[in-house]
């Protein structure tokens, strides 16, 4: 990490600008499967993910992230939207969001929700684009769908497999039913 990505205390980067493993570096964390904890750090890919949903019309005015890990789609998203409601389960990061993002918070353009995407009130939003938590990507997408907005959700590849499923295949079923 370069001193140049390190930000001084009170400067405030340009949203979309943070790099993702200078974020990783300074939250301190790593990826643990067993918590179900994986981070997205590839620049491309977090890079598309905003333009999908711009792509698709969809209404940027309060995107809800969840599973905002160390905040590089959460970055990208507020450079983006008007506002970001980021969930984050994990103590240690939704308190690194917290401080990472100071201004943003502060400036009201970013509201860190601490807790279980399953069990916190989730606000109402716009649109939903997130890197979900493989281990609970159906009960996400589950509590997500009835809502009824424009969503840009990452997934397994076996997972999306089956909820992209043609009626009548193997893989068919109620969550195929619930996203058709």
């Amino acid at each position: 990490m370069s001193e140049e990505e390190t930000p001084t205390p009170g400067s405030r980067p340009d949203p979309g600008s943070r790099d993702p493993d200078a974020l990783l570096a300074r939250a301190g964390a790593r990826g643990d499967p067993d918590r179900d904890q994986h981070f997205l750090v590839d620049d491309r890919v977090l890079d598309r993910l905003p333009g999908y949903a711009r792509e698709a019309d969809a209404d940027l005015s309060h995107v809800l992230e969840v599973g905002a890990g160390t905040g590089a789609l959460t970055d990208r998203l507020l450079a983006a939207a008007d506002r970001v409601t980021a969930v984050e389960r994990d103590p240690d990061l939704a308190a690194f969001l917290r401080e990472e993002f100071a201004a943003e918070v502060e400036a009201g353009v970013l509201t860190v929700i601490e807790g279980d995407a399953l069990d916190v009130d989730l606000p109402e939003f716009s649109a939903s684009v997130s890197n979900l938590p493989y281990g609970a990507s159906s009960e996400i997408a589950f509590r997500l769908l009835p809502r009824g907005r424009p969503m840009v959700l990452m997934f397994q590849r076996e997972f999306a497999e089956r909820m992209a499923a043609d009626p009548g295949s193997d893989d068919y079923g109620r969550l195929s039913v619930t996203a058709g």
